[in-house]
């Protein structure tokens, strides 16, 4: 019965398409997702046939709100896994997300977008170091200035995405609890900090770099391999998109944390109250050990330390006033 009811609702839609403005969100989930199902089939295809994921598809069901945001998912999609996520993800947006759930889309939007730059943008570097060292290779064709300025293309291309999560976080944080929010001030905070920390961050990551290109390419002489063999090598370990996500995901949460606490430096200006730092984690099955461990999740920070804790930690901070911890939090937070 329960699927007779279902399909007269589908085929009622398909008739009078204008009945989808009036459906609850669940009603149009049902109703659409036969429409989205075969956009995630035409987006699959163009990605298996070396295309970029995003494509129009003509519906007559589909709100173009949720059509909007299939494309801006789309648009950084770059496998099958990544389309089919995606449309995983629609389903939260159209059934009413949570306060909660309408942040991690939007982290994860941005969270694509950075790992997208920072793929391409390695990959261009790679290129640039397999040219330098010329075929044999020849590590001393490698001038040092690549190792010390390379990294700038892309910080220039990586900040503003992470200018832009800053902010995001901080306003957020201060309609939480009705600051006045100040754009201009915000992103001035969010400018310098993404510039330093892309400097240290960028710097670091060609400092590894250099370390392994050291040890690699001695060892493709050793080893008899060729350029092409190399330069898997050189992609696997230093350049792949594994580890552009690694970063983007791991850079997405500092910019988060100093988002937070760039508004509780102007809540103690506005109110002259310090509050107090809570550690959050993402709530899902990839907690760590570390992060989940009972003596940091939902307790207060007491030793400077702050998300992200290693590499691809989606931890995040709330801040509390004194007068709102458990006697848990208020014991550890006491005894700091």
């Amino acid at each position: 019965m329960k699927e007779l009811i279902l399909e007269a609702l589908r085929e009622s839609v398909k008739r009078y398409p204008d009945l989808v403005q009036h459906l609850s969100d669940k009603a149009t989930w049902i109703a659409i997702e036969g429409d989205l199902s075969l956009w995630q089939a035409k987006a699959i295809t163009q990605v298996r046939n070396g295309e970029p994921a995003l494509c129009e598809f003509d519906s007559a069901l589909i709100p173009d709100s949720v059509a909007e945001v299939v494309k801006n998912l789309l648009a950084y999609a770059d496998c099958e896994e990544q389309v089919k996520q995606d449309f995983i993800d629609l389903k939260s947006f159209v059934i009413q997300p949570t306060p909660n759930e309408k942040r991690i889309l939007s982290r994860i939007e941005l969270e694509r977008k950075l790992t997208k730059v920072l793929s391409k943008d390695l990959q261009d570097e790679l290129k640039k170091l397999l040219n330098y060292l010329g075929n044999p290779p020849n590590l001393s064709n490698v001038p040092y200035s690549y190792w010390q300025t390379g990294w700038k293309l892309i910080a220039k291309h990586a900040e503003p995405i992470l200018v832009d999560f800053f902010v995001s976080q901080a306003i957020e944080a201060m309609e939480e609890v009705n600051m006045a929010v100040d754009v201009v001030t915000l992103s001035t905070d969010a400018i310098q900090w993404a510039t330093n920390n892309s400097e240290q961050w960028l710097q670091q990551a060609f400092n590894k770099t250099y370390e392994g290109v050291n040890v690699l390419v001695p060892k493709a002489y050793e080893e008899g391999w060729t350029i092409t063999e190399l330069a898997k090598k050189l992609e696997d370990y230093h350049y792949s998109p594994v580890r552009a996500e690694m970063i983007a995901i791991t850079e997405m949460t500092r910019a988060h944390t100093e988002g937070r606490k760039a508004t509780e430096r102007h809540y103690f200006e506005q109110f002259g109250v310090h509050r107090v730092p809570i550690w959050k984690t993402a709530n899902d099955e990839k907690v760590c050990p570390v992060c989940g461990d009972e003596m940091r999740l939902d307790m207060p920070i007491t030793d400077d330390m702050y998300p992200p804790a290693h590499p691809r930690c989606r931890c995040r901070i709330n801040y509390l006033a004194e007068k709102f911890l458990t006697p848990k939090q208020r014991g550890k937070w006491q005894s700091k």
